[in-house]
């Protein structure tokens, strides 16, 4: 944002002589610069960013939404994933598969119900900035005869150098001043009790989260990485050995299809040629027997490839399920603690930043209800003016930025949440 280097110059002239001077001196300059927390300058030339709007929300945001397909019970655990599919590892490992589901289903459950019940509150933090941002405007500087920079433009002016000059206009501008300056402390003040609801729904998350962690590498060594911990011995990591079998079980269902492809043919062949010879003449029946026991035999032939493939199929696919659970789990689960750190930290500052603004405008408010001016100089007065215009001035254009970077962080979240509902 420019800077108006005369005006901020006049402004920083103002040498407050009293407590309350030096302390709403203050309050403006907090209002002024307070919105550079929750509005990051672009690097490189990039646009601005809303103080949320960061990588780590987004793969908290992936972490929870993929999360919640796990299964969040141990009985939609074991019907995606029976036992039988795991004896494979089992015969190896005897303890993977209760600690598979122990975590999945940990994970699964807690992400589920922030998914249900949390997840749009996050989003609804950038709306708040957005509604908080517009209220500001509407009452500092947009709303006709009522805004506040209305306001002290009778309130500072020169004139009022001694309180028997203080006068209708003067006391009607105080008395609206004093309501818009509340209205937006209590704006403030609703929008910091929500920010922190949510900020303690999501340390609630982290702190349930970091608690399975420890679970989620163990997965992840014996899985991944390796070497694997076992009563066998073996070190292999257990994912490299699903992909040998599951790649195995492709090739046997490939074959297999074929097998049944040839045998149905053969069969087709033999069951023709054994109703050609149907007919009632005895010394038909010898060849038209020879043909039927081939076409009977190799119906069952087909009837147990055709088991087999099925077999075959719904062992890939629970492979296949156990594959790709295991691999959503440890690729979300990689840095989650200090991703939700930085997210929890993000919001945090939104919060510090509505109290901040809270508390600007209760002291503005209450310098103005109670504005000494007697001892002022001309030149105290005009400075003063200088120093709340300049402030104000500048609250109103870093709230622009606040509602622009904000709304562009809906967007976005919108945007994708779009996405992934239509690649589903």
């Amino acid at each position: 944002m420019a800077v108006d280097t005369a005006a901020a110059q006049a402004a920083a002239a103002w040498n407050p002589s009293t407590a309350d001077e030096k302390k709403v001196k203050q309050a403006l300059e907090k209002l002024n610069t307070s919105n550079r927390e929750v509005v990051i300058p672009g690097k490189d030339g990039a646009s601005q960013k809303f103080v949320i709007n960061s990588k780590a929300y987004f793969d908290l945001q992936a972490f929870i939404i993929t999360g919640s397909k796990f299964p969040k019970t141990t009985g939609e655990f074991e019907k995606k994933m029976p036992k039988a599919s795991f004896t494979k590892l089992t015969d190896i490992d005897s303890k993977i598969y209760d600690k598979t589901e122990e975590t999945m289903v940990s994970i699964g459950a807690t992400c589920n119900k922030y998914y249900d019940e949390q997840l749009s509150k996050l989003v609804t933090a950038g709306a708040i900035a957005i509604t908080y941002s517009r209220k500001c405007l509407e009452f500092l500087t947009e709303a006709d005869g009522v805004n506040l920079q209305a306001q002290l433009k009778v309130i500072l002016d020169p004139k009022y150098n001694k309180k028997a000059a203080f006068d209708d206009d003067f006391y009607a501008a105080q008395e609206t001043a004093g309501a818009a300056l509340r209205t937006l402390e209590r704006e403030a003040e609703d929008n910091k009790k929500e920010v922190t609801k949510i900020v303690e729904e999501l340390r609630t998350l982290k702190t349930k989260t970091s608690q399975l962690l420890g679970d989620v590498r163990f997965l992840e060594t014996q899985y991944k990485t390796g070497p694997a911990k076992n009563e066998s011995g073996k070190t292999q990591p257990y994912l490299e050995f699903l992909n040998t079998e599951l790649a195995r079980h492709v090739k046997e269902i490939t074959q297999a299809a074929k097998d049944a492809e040839l045998t149905e043919k053969e069969w087709d062949q033999e069951t023709v040629k054994a109703l050609r010879y149907a007919i009632p003449l005895w010394w038909f029946w010898i060849p038209m027997g020879i043909h039927a026991d081939k076409a009977i035999k190799l119906k069952k032939k087909l009837d147990e490839l055709r088991v087999k493939i099925q077999k075959l199929k719904q062992e890939k696919l629970e492979e296949t399920t156990l594959i790709e659970h295991v691999n959503a789990l440890i690729t979300q689960c990689t840095d989650i603690d200090d991703k939700m750190g930085v997210a929890l930290e993000a919001m945090t500052t939104l919060g510090k930043h509505f109290d901040v603004h809270r508390e600007c405008y209760h002291d503005i408010a209450g310098y103005l209800n109670n504005m000494e001016v007697s001892g002022l100089t001309m030149g105290a007065m005009l400075s003063r003016k200088s120093c709340f215009n300049y402030n104000i001035d500048a609250c109103v254009k870093s709230l622009h930025e606040l509602r622009k970077v904000a709304s562009t962080f809906v967007e976005t979240v919108d945007n994708q949440t779009s996405a992934a509902r239509k690649a589903e």
